[in-house]
């Protein structure tokens, strides 16, 4: 069964092959594809700016009422010079999550794709092989006591899951279903919850 009842199955596959290499910024040697819309980046892209998250959410919703080839023509538009930006990441994944045909594909996890928002800059230069320049030590955390737990909060897993909640469920759309607010409380709590848990236990 195809994903899309205007188009064979084979025509979709390529689509989202052309879309997958759209999100991995893969590259193919053709010249980009023609296309009536021109993407214009939000410089210094914050999803806590309520207007950046309408301009990127109008973004997306004309995007994902295209078709899936027309998509990734729009996609393909983005400057070279904002391919690794927040805003570049919430519109590809936005688009992704909306779109019908995309929307259960898996995508590579964001510490892939986005590096430099989950680790120091000395661990990408380094390739995580300088770890003195990343640890601190016996003093540094006797006087900084909340060091200890710098392995929760700069945890990656955590980070990431909590970075897709907020591309799934963004403040600046309705509720999705009945209790989601209830559901994003209760999340966060359980991530404090277990915070404090951890604070106590090492005194």
């Amino acid at each position: 069964m195809s994903f899309c009842k205007c188009k064979s199955s084979e025509e979709t596959r390529a689509a989202q092959k052309k879309m997958l290499q759209v999100f991995l910024r893969e590259e193919d040697g053709s010249e980009m594809d023609d296309t009536d819309e021109t993407i214009v980046p939000v410089e210094h892209f914050s999803t806590f700016n309520k207007d950046h998250m309408r301009t990127a959410d109008e973004i997306v919703n004309r995007i994902s009422s295209k078709s899936l080839s027309e998509a990734a023509k729009t996609l393909r538009q983005l400057p070279k010079t904002s391919r690794y930006s927040l805003f570049t990441m919430y519109i590809t994944r936005r688009t992704f999550y909306k779109l019908r045909e995309t929307a259960a594909i898996p995508l590579p996890p964001i510490y892939q794709t986005q590096p430099h928002l989950f680790f120091p800059e000395v661990s990408l230069v380094t390739n995580g092989t300088d770890l003195d320049a990343m640890q601190c030590d016996e003093d540094c955390n006797k006087q900084y006591m909340e060091n200890k737990l710098a392995w929760f909060r700069e945890d990656v897993g955590l980070s990431e899951h909590h970075c897709n909640w907020h591309l799934s469920y963004p403040y600046s759309e309705p509720p999705r279903f009945k209790r989601q607010g209830e559901l994003f409380a209760y999340m966060h709590q359980q991530m404090l919850a277990r915070y404090d848990f951890e604070r106590l236990a090492i005194d």
